[in-house]
């Protein structure tokens, strides 16, 4: 039976969260009309003639990489396997210098299995083709958890309402599972109550947010299931000391018939694979009738056909990247700027005109801005893009992105990177990113490393920081300790035109410390930092600046001690600028109390009475 055209609007597919109730009942609807293929003699459909689709798994996989390589076949797709040892990424080749040699040759999907989270993300906003995430460090596996729906549909019903009300427990190591987050996001989303159940040890960060219960007693947990869906424990786990032993997670997590006569009647039993039985579930469970563990394996064919093929239409590169495109005119009417009545036109994304009155254009977007003011962009000299290195934190391109949506035309972004921002290369890769990302702005300003490697112990070339663009230096977040080392990095930046922004911390007065030291840090039973480390060094930099006649700016002023030693500079005619952030301003140590490691920061927030706001 024919079924009828639906628009799939996704180049890629990352993770569950980004469909829709409807996109997901298609996906699952197409992998039933798919499923009888896999029965026929002859299992191949012309779905995908002519298409090529590249597996790059950079991880081992047997069953995910298997069930794409045969969907791609039974589609007629021509599929290419990639793995790490076999590429040039065990070269030290980068994962984006990979994939865009793999793009040159003009495949149509590229599959991705990756141990960094973002890594499918990442390739998505830099491919024209389709990528699809087969998994991404602890983050997503979107096909597995529609797999997982795509087996209790076949024991539930495919109705609308089917999922409604049914009671499903995800039993093992929900940390570090990518199929415990897509499966949350997925079922939740098909109206099932999803509970989880682990140690302490082995719950995400922050599950109390999720739309989840939570448990730690396994018994407790499997009454009144309608599934129960095991994790495999990697073995790491208690190598890393998140466990006592194995025979002790086993004795209170392993899923054993004893559970399963507490859940409902039929309650069904599952895992992704690869089981470890004895450990996440019982032998004899594993075999059982109510196992839909080789039902998973058998759908994620299926499904991994219906994902491939929801996207195999042709598409215009212009939906590839819709950032790229040019933004409408806009005009705004009707705004106050510096206590005048003013209009701006904005064209392609570009300030065109301000002044008081401006002629709204034919094809232009207005919007009325009576009663508001209108400012300049702003600044923000001090953030941190972590590219190179630490992606998985922040990227250029989403670090200007929040810039962006903040009202900020133009950041500084420290050298705290991997590799160190203390290389001409480095500062290059820095500006090329924020271009391809983001070629209208805001603008980057790249801060160099004042010594090498953020390391304190010899100056790095700073001539040629500033000529790839570096406009200040800094050891932000690594304090230089070396006073002599510390002077002539002020005395030799001076002579480039180039400003020290240091982090004033004495590294012995910090030592090992978590929170400012006080009452709180006392009632919690806490190392804290006494607020003079900050001050003390802030005091050796400015006199130093005063000594050498050279300029210096305080990052992150917190405490009033600081703020003193500064005014005192500054009514010497020290050449001293400072900053200060929201946090240091409207809160205090008290912040951490409960153990609230959100308010844990470095420098960290000061005691009630040592708040003061910073000097002009």
């Amino acid at each position: 039976m024919q079924q009828e055209t639906f628009h799939w609007p996704h180049k890629d597919l990352l993770d569950v969260d980004q469909l829709t109730q409807e996109e997901l009942f298609h996906l699952l609807d197409t992998a039933a009309s798919l499923h009888e293929i896999n029965s026929r003699p002859v299992k191949k459909v012309p779905i995908l003639k002519g298409k090529s689709i590249v597996l790059f798994f950079a991880e081992p996989s047997t069953r995910t990489k298997t069930s794409f390589d045969m969907a791609g076949k039974r589609l007629s797709a021509d599929t290419f396997s990639l793995a790490k040892s076999g590429s040039s990424l065990q070269k030290g080749e980068s994962l984006k210098d990979t994939a865009l040699t793999l793009q040159a040759m003009n495949p149509d999907v590229i599959v991705i299995r990756h141990s960094s989270s973002g890594a499918a993300r990442f390739l998505a906003d830099r491919l024209h083709c389709g990528v699809v995430n087969a998994g991404d460090g602890w983050h997503a596996h979107p096909t597995q958890a529609l797999l997982d729906a795509f087996s209790l549909r076949q024991v539930w019903g495919s109705g609308p309402d089917a999922f409604k009300g049914k009671n499903l427990l995800i039993l093992g190591d929900c940390a570090h599972s990518r199929v415990c987050r897509s499966n949350v996001h997925l079922l939740t989303k098909l109206g099932v109550n999803v509970s989880l159940c682990a140690p302490r040890t082995l719950l995400p960060a922050g599950v109390d947010s999720w739309p989840v219960t939570v448990y730690t007693d396994s018994k407790k947990a499997v009454r009144d299931m309608d599934a129960i869906m095991c994790l495999r424990l990697q073995l790491e786990r208690q190598q890393a000391g998140l466990l006592p032993d194995l025979r002790e997670y086993s004795r209170r997590f392993c899923l054993t018939p004893a559970h399963m006569e507490l859940a409902r009647p039929g309650a069904r039993i599952m895992h992704p694979g690869p089981i470890l039985r004895g450990l996440d579930v019982s032998d004899a469970l594993a075999d059982s009738p109510q196992s839909l563990i080789l039902d998973q394996v058998a759908a994620g064919v299926s499904v991994r056909m219906a994902a491939l093929s929801a996207r195999h239409a042709p598409r215009h590169q212009g939906q590839f990247n819709s950032r790229r495109s040019l933004m409408p005119t806009l005009l705004i009417k009707n705004a106050r700027y510096l206590g005048e009545p003013a209009d701006l036109l904005v064209v392609d994304g570009a300030v065109r005109a301000l002044s008081s009155s401006i002629e709204a254009p034919a094809d232009a977007h207005i919007v009325d801005a009576a009663g508001n003011i209108l400012f300049p962009s702003f600044i923000d000299v001090h953030t941190h893009l972590r590219e190179p290195g630490y992606e998985w934190k922040e990227t250029v391109a989403t670090g200007l992105a929040a810039a962006a949506h903040g009202g900020f035309g133009a950041i500084l972004c420290m050298a705290n990177t991997d590799p160190v921002n203390d290389d001409a290369a480095v500062t290059e890769q820095i500006l090329e990113a924020a271009r391809r990302s983001w070629p209208h702005g805001p603008r980057v300003h790249p801060i160099g490393a004042a010594t090498v490697g953020l390391k304190g112990e010899e100056l790095a070339r700073m001539a040629e920081l500033k000529d790839a663009g570096c406009v200040a230096i800094s050891n932000d977040g690594r304090p230089v300790g070396n006073t002599e080392l510390f002077r002539r990095a002020m005395e030799y930046a001076a002579d480039l035109g180039l400003i020290v922004i240091d982090h004033c911390e004495d590294p012995y007065l910090a030592a090992k410390s978590h929170m400012n030291e006080g009452v709180t840090s006392g009632v919690l039973g806490i190392k804290g930092q006494p607020d003079v480390a900050e001050t003390i060094q802030a005091a050796r930099s400015i006199l130093l600046a005063d000594y050498l006649g050279v300029p210096v700016h305080i990052a992150h002023v917190s405490a009033k001690r600081t703020v003193d030693v500064i005014a005192w500079g500054k009514s010497r005619g020290v050449k001293v600028t400072a900053e200060t952030t929201p946090h240091y301003l409207t809160l205090d140590d008290t912040a951490v109390n409960n153990y609230n490691t959100l308010a844990k920061v470095n420098p960290p927030m000061s005691r009630p009475c040592a708040k003061r706001s910073s000097p002009a």
